[in-house]
């Protein structure tokens, strides 16, 4: 049993290596995000481009702001029209932000004169096609709206990110499972180990160092204490 675990740990430990060597070791959303949203500033030809994720359980918009990347969680409540285009299902193009009745001031108040254009990011590999975001892209440069060629520029973009996001999703829960397997066998092994070593010592001061040393090792103390 102990040299099977130990081979399994060998090649899931070579499976991620070669996982890390292809990603970059990146299994976060933050950048991912931003490079979407570059993309899409960059092909509407506007000031502002946002991906608004939909926390449904929560009621929460999240995205990241511009600058430090924080992450900004508002409630659906509060989300205005990227909010009703989550529930909607269905695309917003506006001349001018505030005329849309969904208008709110949280998100869109700062551009509330321009155009604004939103779409829902769908995830199709889901049983119901779940919402889960919303592409929205606000002031359209050279004081223009956002035309017949943009809405389906952004559909497009806004289908595009939903697949790279559920791929990504997946990618790192598929990791996760990968390093939680990997952090069980390490412990197996060690205890079993542990109870071969154990099972040879026969001086106490050294069999009761031993287990304390082990102890240690597996939940990760810095000391550990024996009282008999």
């Amino acid at each position: 049993l102990l040299a099977s675990l130990k081979v399994s740990a060998i090649k899931i430990r070579s499976t991620l290596a070669v996982v890390y060597s292809a990603t970059g070791n990146e299994l976060k959303q933050r950048p991912l995000m931003s490079n979407a949203c570059q993309s899409l500033k960059t092909a509407l030809n506007c000031e502002v481009a946002q991906i608004f994720l939909v926390d449904w359980q929560r009621g929460l918009l999240e995205f990241y702001a511009s600058g430090a990347g924080k992450k900004i969680r508002v409630p659906l409540s509060d989300g205005g029209i990227a909010a009703n285009v989550a529930m909607e299902g269905k695309l917003v193009n506006v001349s001018v932000a505030s005329d849309d009745p969904h208008f709110g001031k949280t998100l869109d108040d700062e551009y509330r004169s321009r155009p604004v254009i939103a779409a829902p990011m769908i995830n199709e590999s889901s049983p119901n096609h779940e919402i889960f975001g919303v592409a929205v892209a606000r002031a359209k440069r050279g004081n223009s709206v956002f035309d017949q060629h943009d809405v389906i520029l952004l559909e497009s973009l806004a289908a595009v990110t939903a697949r790279t996001l559920s791929n990504f999703y997946r990618y790192r829960d598929d990791v996760l499972s990968l390093k939680r397997v990997l952090t069980a066998q390490d412990h197996y092994i060690e205890l079993l180990t542990t109870a071969e070593s154990l099972s040879s010592v026969i001086d106490k001061d050294k069999l009761f160092e031993m287990i304390m040393s082990r102890s240690s090792k597996l939940v990760s103390a810095d000391r550990c204490s024996l009282f008999t």
